[in-house]
């Protein structure tokens, strides 16, 4: 069942070789098929105490895994970067997490949002893995292998206070407030946040971590049109044919259109997940061939479509992303 929800994410950048706590934020609408989760990373601490720039929504498996969606419910577990090169300090993660969207039951739409935050107050040792990283025009495919991860992986690290975290923009105001541990609770309701075209800022006011802001083009859920897909209604797609999709609800911002599959074998995980991103106000978008066949054939896999706005931040020694994304449109697949 799609659950749904409105999505500001702070997310740590993660490589395939990152040990997991910094992949999709835990918070948000349920589905198959992943939600971003930043990209490789390595970005040494900046001079000054925060910085903003532009990042790309749709992003890299964590772990080695496909993401699999985002989960519902719960906080942030944070994260760490964990590339590099030419010795650049690798940085604390986190984020700050919420989604809108509206789930179709039973001929009964249920609209919903989340909103939750985490920042990991520590630099995870990155898990042993091996990731490949191919572009293909709009997509980018991550072919991944990776240990299992052992029982205890799932700990939350340590966490840091960022202050009050606040959302303005929106259809009403939200705010979380840290904990003693530093740790954020959990906001969530049956209703939507915000229209299309809002501009949405968020703010945080400063605890261990330095304060920061970011505005964002809040997207209104983007609903797939074509083909019919959902839930209930798992897909059946043919890698030599090119895969298209039409959509509405969202002009702004970036449609992601994720796919993946993985197999868990005895000791390892292995994974193939691809992320398209197209301007959410083109409505339409064609994946190719090309992309299609690098997905293993056989098997079930996932899909997830959905519409946000993305920037990254670097406060102090944490690095994060600040992102919105509206709507969340999955299915099972199984790649003929």
């Amino acid at each position: 069942m799609v659950r749904a929800g409105l999505l500001l994410t702070m997310l740590s950048l993660a490589a395939c070789s990152s040990d997991g706590s910094s992949g999709p934020a835990s918070g948000g609408a349920a589905g198959s098929g992943g939600s971003p989760s930043g990209g490789s990373a390595g970005v040494a601490a900046a001079g000054s105490d925060a910085g903003t720039t532009d990042a790309s929504l749709g992003g890299a498996p964590s772990g080695g895994t496909s993401s699999g969606g985002t989960s519902s419910g719960g906080t942030s577990s944070g994260g760490t970067s964990s590339g590099g090169t030419g010795g650049a300090a690798l940085m604390k993660g986190g984020s700050v997490t919420g989604t809108q969207a509206v789930a179709g039951i039973s001929g009964t739409s249920h609209p919903s949002y989340s909103f939750s935050a985490g920042l990991a107050d520590s630099i995870s040792t990155p898990r042993a893995g091996s990731c490949t990283t191919a572009k293909d025009g709009s997509c980018t495919i991550y072919t991944c292998s990776s240990p299992n991860p052992s029982a205890d992986a799932g700990a939350l690290p340590p966490q840091a206070s960022a202050g009050t975290i606040s959302l303005s923009g929106a259809l009403e105001a939200l705010t979380l407030t840290p904990k003693a541990d530093g740790s954020y609770g959990f906001l969530g309701g049956s209703k939507l946040m915000w229209k299309d075209k809002a501009q949405l800022t968020l703010t945080a006011s400063g605890g261990k971590v330095p304060g920061f802001s970011a505005t964002l083009d809040g997207a209104g859920p983007l609903l797939v049109l074509t083909p019919n897909m959902g839930p209930a209604t798992p897909l059946t797609l043919n890698r030599n044919q090119p895969f298209s999709l039409t959509w509405s609800g969202a002009s702004v911002g970036t449609a992601t259109v994720s796919l993946a599959r993985s197999l868990q074998n005895a000791a390892t995980t292995d994974s193939v997940s691809v992320s398209c991103t197209y301007p959410a106000s083109a409505g339409a978008a064609t994946i190719p061939t090309s992309t299609l066949l690098k997905i293993p054939a056989a098997g079930n896999g996932s899909i997830n479509v959905y519409a946000g706005d993305q920037k990254q931040i670097i406060a102090g020694a944490w690095l994060v992303y600040v992102t919105e994304i509206s709507g969340s449109n999955a299915a099972s697949v199984t790649f003929m």
